[in-house]
C-alpha cells in the first residue's frame, strides 16, 4: 500500500521558495557542521542531564557498567549547552545511566565525562531549538547499538513528522516515505509497515510491542485487523497471539472454504452458459429463482 502524503497539488515555486529549496544532503551537511568541535571537553557529571525526548531504552546497562568500571568511558557523549549552564545529552544516555549507577554504588566517583558539544545555532533551519534537538537525537543515535522494533518504529514516525515540518517550512524536496527510507536505510515498504503498526495497533498490543512481548511480524499482521478484532485477540491470547491466530480471525478457514466453493460453482455455471449462449438468459433467471427459493 503506497504511502499517501498530505501535500497540496504541485505549483510553480516563487523566487523566495526556490531560494529556500534544499534536499537531505544539505540538511546532513548542516548537521555535520553543528557537530564540529576542536576538542572533546571533559564535563562534570553533575552538569549533565538526560534528555526527556530520548526514546531509546536506557534501562539495561549492567554489562556497560562492568565495561566502564574496567576500562572507563571508551566513547564520548554528544551534548549541547542549555541557557542554564547545564548540558543536555543527545547521544550517550546509556553511558550516562551506567555512570550514575556506578556513582551510587561506589565511594569512588566518576566526576567528569568526555563530551562533544554541539552548536545547534549552526543548523540554519526555520525550526525551534526543540525540533533541531529531536532531529539530532535521531541522527546521532542511528548507528548506536541494536534497536528494538518499537524503537525503530518510533524513529521512523519521528522522522516522517520531522520531514513534514521541513516540507512546510523549508520546501524540502522529495516524497516523505522515500526520504525516510533513504535516511534510515530501510526499504520504503518497511517504512509503510512500521507506520501502519503505529496507526492501527490498539494500546494493549502497542504496550506488548514496546516491551518486546510480541515481535515485528505479529505486529504487522495485527495492524491489518480492526480494533474490535484486536481486542478479541488480546482477550484470548495476549502476548501469546500468533500470526495464524490473527489470520484465522480475520479470514476464518470455514468461511474461506465456503468462498472457494461458491467461486467454483459460479465458474462452472459461467462455463456451461458460454457453451449454450442461446439459453444463457433463461438459465440465469432460473438460477436466480432457485437462489430465492433457497433463502425462503
Amino acid at each position: 500500500m503506497e504511502y499517501k502524503s498530505n501535500l497540496r497539488p504541485m505549483t510553480k515555486p516563487t523566487l523566495e521558495q526556490a531560494n529556500n529549496t534544499f534536499d537531505v544532503s544539505s540538511l546532513n551537511k548542516q548537521l555535520q557542521e553543528a557537530m564540529v568541535s576542536d576538542k572533546i571537553e571533559h564535563i562534570k557529571f553533575d552538569l549533565l542531564e538526560p534528555n526527556p525526548k530520548n526514546v531509546y531504552d536506557t534501562s539495561s546497562v549492567d554489562n556497560l557498567k562492568i565495561s566502564i568500571a574496567l576500562l572507563g568511558i571508551q566513547q564520548n557523549l554528544v551534548v549541547y549547552k542549555l541557557d542554564t549552564g547545564k548540558f543536555r545529552i543527545l547521544t550517550g544516555g546509556r553511558r550516562y545511566e551506567a555512570v550514575k549507577q556506578l556513582n551510587e554504588e561506589n565511594k569512588e566517583k566518576i566526576e567528569t565525562l568526555p563530551c562533544l558539544v554541539c552548536d545547534l545555532n549552526k543548523i540554519k533551519l526555520n525550526m525551534t531549538i526543540q525540533e533541531k534537538e529531536e532531529y539530532l537525537i535521531r541522527a546521532t543515535n542511528e548507528t548506536q547499538r541494536n534497536k528494538s522494533d518499537f524503537e525503530k518504529m518510533t524513529e521512523i514516525i519521528s522522522q516522517i513528522e520531522f520531514y513534514k515540518k521541513l516540507k512546510e517550512k523549508q520546501n524540502l524536496q522529495g516524497r516523505l516515505v522515500e526520504l525516510v527510507s533513504k535516511e534510515l536505510e530501510v526499504s520504503s515498504s518497511q517504512v509503510q509497515r512500521y507506520e501502519k503498526i503505529y496507526k492501527n495497533l490498539i494500546s494493549e498490543f502497542m504496550n506488548l510491542f514496546r516491551n518486546n512481548k510480541i515481535n515485528f511480524v505479529v505486529a504487522v499482521e495485527l495492524s491489518k485487523a480492526t480494533s474490535d478484532q484486536q481486542k478479541n485477540l488480546y482477550l484470548r491470547f495476549r502476548e501469546n497471539v500468533t500470526v495464524k491466530d490473527i489470520k484465522n480471525l480475520i479470514n476464518p478457514p470455514k468461511q474461506k472454504k465456503e468462498k472457494e466453493k461458491v467461486i467454483k460453482i459460479k465458474y462452472s455455471l459461467i462455463a456451461d452458459l458460454i457453451e449454450n449462449e442461446e439459453n444463457a438468459v433463461e438459465e440465469i433467471i432460473e438460477a436466480l429463482k432457485l437462489c430465492k427459493e433457497c433463502k425462503e
